[in-house]
């Protein structure tokens, strides 16, 4: 997250640590399958495919609390999304820069993650999609065929199915530097 950290245990409650001042790290009781920390909110699915999410609301990005058939959350900056069991995927909260769009593909999504203000995922054929900000190409993926993606602050990072880390976008932090000169 911003500046909180949240993880599942092994009894599948959630622990967080850090940055508390909206809550983001104060989990509701209950038992979790996954977790995401975003800038300043935290949002997870539960054991029953529910969305549950937690802290700082200033752009109605916890509006996905309570969704049912869930796979996977993210949370970004100011805006979340939902990876349904079917492969869709529905973003809510800010919109300034069309990340509460999801991706723009109609093929099934199996991973997201949600940048500052962008999106990056998987389809089922291994290819990466990404929408929202790219004022650094943060947005705009090599061509390719992976099996995970990430999306940072003006960044994004994906495993290639060779095994290959492989990332893009803003490198005013060494952030694209990868370790071992990959």
């Amino acid at each position: 997250g911003g500046y909180h950290t949240c993880a599942v245990t092994l009894e599948q409650e959630v622990q967080c640590w850090g940055d508390d001042s909206e809550g983001q790290s104060t989990p509701p009781e209950g038992t979790f399958l996954s977790v995401d920390a975003g800038k300043r909110h935290t949002c997870g699915v539960t054991t029953e495919q529910i969305a549950l999410c937690w802290g700082w609301d200033s752009s109605n990005q916890l509006e996905v609390s309570g969704e049912e058939d869930v796979a996977l959350m993210a949370a970004g900056g100011r805006h979340t999304c939902v990876l349904y069991l079917d492969g869709s995927i529905v973003c809510g909260g800010a919109h300034d820069y069309l990340q509460n769009f999801g991706i723009g593909t109609a093929e099934s999504v199996v991973q997201i993650d949600a940048g500052l203000d962008h999106n990056c995922g998987v389809t089922e054929t291994n290819l990466l999609r990404c929408a929202g900000r790219d004022d650094s190409s943060q947005s705009n993926p090599p061509a390719g065929y992976y099996f995970h993606a990430a999306a940072g602050y003006e960044h994004s990072c994906a495993l290639a199915l060779t095994g290959d880390l492989v990332c893009w976008g803003s490198n005013d932090q060494g952030q694209l530097d990868l370790p071992g000169g990959q």
